[in-house]
């Protein structure tokens, strides 16, 4: 009866686990399935864009009518004033750009939260790893978190501008089963390497008392206490 409350609980928690890990893929890619905007808008949007249209047309009738104007040219002179001032603007914008970014804060902004999910979440994969009671569902749930900041993180960088969507989704989690197998790969070198050396601990160990027992079984009596202190200083 333990055993079968046992085996519940533990199934319950696997699947608890799933679900977040469900909830987690859903809370990043879910506005991939979400309209921008409602039809109402871009409704209004275009004819607010054909009103616009209209007003320039009208504009250049006006521009007609009140040439070699003292208006007309200072009209002129203020739109030549404008587009020096424009020009300036876009060369200072461009420069202070980054990575598509408005400006290095910005790119901050978005990369710099990202960047430690991941980290974080490779820490805690590590964990995972070097526990003694390896938990597949955690380690599943920290997979699918990976895809959240991985792929903000391609975003954000755009090293794949020419892909489409769904290779955009395939990389992302292709890297995140990469990072995976890797921090098990590196856990397990060093798992094992620190193994060998626990084991050449215990062997040093067994030989030293091997040699004690030795010296202390072949050496003469009134050399004992002479012995021990050499035994102690060297082993």
């Amino acid at each position: 009866m333990v055993g079968k409350t046992q085996t519940i609980q533990k199934l319950t928690k696997n699947i608890i686990t799933y679900l977040v890990a469900i909830l987690f893929v859903t809370s990043f890619f879910s506005f991939e399935f979400l309209k921008n905007f409602s039809d109402s808008y871009y409704t209004a949007q275009t004819e607010y864009k054909n009103e616009i249209k209209k007003v320039k047309t009208e504009l250049e009738k006006v521009k007609e009518l009140t040439k070699n104007t003292p208006e007309y040219a200072a009209y002129k002179l203020a739109d030549s004033k404008k587009n020096i001032a424009k020009k300036e603007y876009f060369r200072i914008k461009k420069s202070e750009s980054f990575f598509g970014f408005k400006s290095f804060q910005l790119f901050v902004g978005e990369f710099a939260p990202w960047l430690t999910i991941l980290i974080y979440v490779i820490y805690m994969l590590v964990k995972d790893f070097y526990s003694h009671e390896k938990k597949s569902g955690t380690i599943i749930l920290h997979f699918a978190v990976l895809t959240g900041p991985l792929f903000y993180l391609y975003w954000i960088l755009q090293p794949f501008q020419d892909l489409s969507k769904f290779s955009y989704y395939l990389i992302t989690a292709l890297s995140s089963l990469l990072i995976v197998f890797s921090v098990y790969l590196f856990s397990r070198y060093k798992k094992t390497k620190i193994q060998k050396l626990e084991a050449q601990k215990a062997q040093l160990q067994t030989q030293k008392k091997e040699i004690a027992k030795f010296a202390y079984l072949n050496i003469p009596e009134d050399k004992n206490d002479e012995m021990v202190d050499v035994l102690d200083k060297n082993l």
